[in-house]
């Protein structure tokens, strides 16, 4: 009979704790019902890298496809999960997610994606702000909600340490030490994304005055220029990004063809080219990879400000966020992609 009761006693257990359920808040407020321990997620775009930096196996899809350059960062285990966007409904619901982790700017627009994809899809769905001031909440939010609270903990750690410190050392610097700064996008060097974008938001961080008065482009941005408005602007220094490929042709037209010269930046060599792997440091996506690139940002800008080794703040970063050991060398190659 004790037995009996025994393996009754187990089975109730189980069955309550298989159903079990429990409400959280995402950061538009909704009020969500997820399962009390989630296994399994589906990602969007914006926030794949951030999730794989608090758990590398819990997502479902990977998202991005990836350089030969980039797939040595991952396991073959993330690199063979399916490549699946958060349009594909039906292939969605084939995987089976418990929840669903979106995450982009809080605005009516997104409370509506998020209650219209959870009711159609009858799958929890949970909404995160992408704007780097609101990373820390982020991370401590989605940390709670999928009882990742410890490595939520890490990663903040990384944050407060390092860009919470440039951050408040930009906010005071005097406008003489202020750089004004174009950022190249585009394979001519005449797109870009102006103030107020977050595609550029990293710009506003860390003391420099992005000299793009343009209109903000919505989605992907690139908002297109001409070369004589870019020399009108004559920007102090210039940022390019160039895709994931080896062959950096923003940076090349910028520094090679003769047109910019008259350029400020190019005159005094100051054309930087922004790190690439294994996601762009700066942007593109506008993820979590751009924690690393405000640092990289700073650094470039007013090295004379940057009080660590930008080598070893490199490595430091890819072991938390990455689950990478990065070498020394592999830094150095890394952070300096012109030369190598």
């Amino acid at each position: 009979m004790i037995k009996r009761c025994t393996v009754l006693f187990f089975s109730l257990f189980i069955i309550i704790n298989l159903f079990a359920e429990r409400k959280v808040t995402d950061m538009l407020g909704r009020e969500v019902i997820i399962p009390d321990t989630v296994k399994n997620i589906f990602v969007d775009r914006h926030s794949a890298i951030l999730l794989y930096a608090l758990d590398q196996d819990i997502a479902l899809n990977r998202i991005f496809n990836f350089s030969n350059n980039a797939k040595k960062f991952f396991p073959q285990s993330y690199l063979e999960k399916p490549c699946i966007e958060l349009g594909a409904y039906e292939d969605i619901l084939k995987l089976n997610p418990d929840v669903i982790i979106l995450s982009d700017e809080l605005s009516e627009k997104a409370m509506d994606q998020a209650e219209s994809m959870q009711k159609r899809l009858g799958i929890p769905v949970l909404m995160y702000d992408m704007n780097i001031l609101s990373y820390k909440k982020t991370i401590g939010m989605l940390g709670d909600a999928l009882r990742l609270e410890s490595r939520a903990e890490l990663l903040n750690g990384f944050i407060t340490k390092y860009c919470d410190e440039v951050m408040k050392k930009a906010a005071s610097f005097t406008e003489d030490e202020i750089s004004t700064v174009y950022y190249a996008e585009g394979p001519k060097g005449l797109n870009t994304d102006p103030k107020g974008s977050k595609h550029s938001q990293i710009l506003e961080l860390v003391g420099a005055r992005n000299v793009a008065e343009s209109k903000i482009v919505p989605g992907k941005g690139l908002s297109e220029v001409s070369l004589e408005q870019i020399m009108i602007w004559n920007p102090e220094k210039i940022i390019c990004w160039t895709g994931s490929g080896p062959d950096l042709p923003t940076y090349k037209e910028v520094t090679g063809n003769e047109l910019w010269s008259t350029v400020s930046a190019c005159k005094t060599g100051n054309v930087f080219q922004i790190p690439l792997l294994p996601f762009g440091w700066f942007d593109r996506p506008p993820g979590s990879n751009r924690i690393l690139g405000l640092l990289w940002t700073f650094n470039t800008l007013h090295p004379s400000h940057f009080q660590w080794n930008i080598n070893d703040v490199t490595c430091e970063y890819f072991k938390l966020f990455y689950h990478y050991d990065l070498t020394p060398e592999e830094a150095e190659t890394i952070l300096n992609p012109v030369i190598n």
